[in-house]
């Protein structure tokens, strides 16, 4: 029997850069970020990212 982890059973979140849409890391509900400084990889944009698990901010969810 396969066991399936409770995070594959979820959707998975993305955190995306505001500038180009580009998934930057994926996220859980519970996943907590503030003041973290991050450079986009795709379109060099310099962002400070604040995720807090009751305010999900600029999120894709992934299909």
């Amino acid at each position: 029997m396969v066991e399936i982890r409770e995070a594959e059973k979820k959707e998975e979140q993305w955190y995306c850069c505001p500038s180009c849409n580009k998934k930057l890391f994926p996220m859980w509900d519970n996943t907590r970020i503030e003041h973290m400084p991050y450079r986009c990889k795709a379109c060099k944009h310099d962002i400070e990212v604040n995720v807090f698990p009751s305010r999900v901010n600029n999120l894709r969810t992934m299909i």
